[in-house]
């Protein structure tokens, strides 16, 4: 009995801890960027675009948790084939950031995430019709990708996350992006 209401005691406590609300719950955010490829295996590689989606729950001023969907573009030249190669990857990663609300103008933040991404190819480079998968057999691996950022008047995200694919070190890309949020304003 005492085990039980031990527990029920730092449930509650976490609880109260996490529900001090300062900003809106929940919130989405619409982007656009650049992509800059990062090739392991020196690749020539031209800078492309991306495009996402985020929606995020706020657990309270500190800390979040959201689920990212982005569409990127970008080039490649294998000049030993004599071939230029475009790549869209395709990925959802759960991020989980912190936040220091310092001003009322600006938050910065920082965030860990991870996810599954979807590397597709429009040559045949890889001995298969256009639009095969670029990474592995399915062209589908996992991703970890850390990301830093400001957010301006609550509304504005300025984000720099490189992208990192388990077992794809030619795939690897960074993004430069620029947000509009909506909700999770503070209150």
């Amino acid at each position: 009995m005492r085990k039980t209401v031990l527990l029920l005691s730092l449930f509650l406590t976490f609880f109260q801890f996490m529900s001090a609300q300062k900003v809106g719950r929940f919130e989405f955010e619409l982007g656009v960027g650049g992509v800059y490829p990062i090739s392991a295996t020196r690749t020539p590689a031209f800078n492309g675009i991306n495009h996402y989606g985020e929606i995020r729950y706020n657990f309270n001023n500190k800390f979040d948790i959201g689920l990212n969907l982005l569409c990127s573009s970008y080039y490649r030249n294998h000049t030993h084939e004599n071939t230029i190669e475009r790549l869209v990857d395709l990925s959802a990663t759960v991020y989980c950031d912190y936040n220091w609300r310092k001003e009322d103008n600006y938050n910065v933040f920082v965030g860990i995430g991870s996810g599954i991404i979807t590397a597709i190819s429009d040559t045949d480079y890889y001995g298969g019709p256009g639009g095969q998968g670029a990474i592995g057999n399915d062209g589908r691996t996992i991703c970890f990708s850390p990301r830093v950022g400001v957010e301006l008047f609550d509304r504005v995200r300025l984000s720099y996350s490189p992208m990192i694919p388990y077992g794809g070190d030619e795939y690897i890309f960074s993004t430069i992006s620029i947000g509009l949020a909506f909700g999770g304003k503070r209150k």
